[in-house]
């Protein structure tokens, strides 16, 4: 995997390191990622295999 960060292409990386950045804050979800197979980059949050780097949501607090 690739990240798009500051203007710089950033990697080689595992997807593991990459969905670690994006849950740790450091890669927001609409950082630009590619990966050999994919014609195009594209936001993180858009990227099928990269859906569980978001990590379960919590639901509304109550009242909201």
């Amino acid at each position: 995997w690739y990240a798009g960060v500051g203007g710089q292409q950033v990697g080689p990386m595992p997807r593991g390191d990459l969905t670690g950045r994006l849950r740790s804050g450091e890669y927001a979800p609409d950082t630009l990622v590619w990966r050999v197979g994919m014609a195009n980059w594209a936001a993180a949050s858009g990227v099928p295999e990269l859906a569980d780097a978001s990590g379960p949501q919590p639901p509304a607090l109550p009242g909201q």
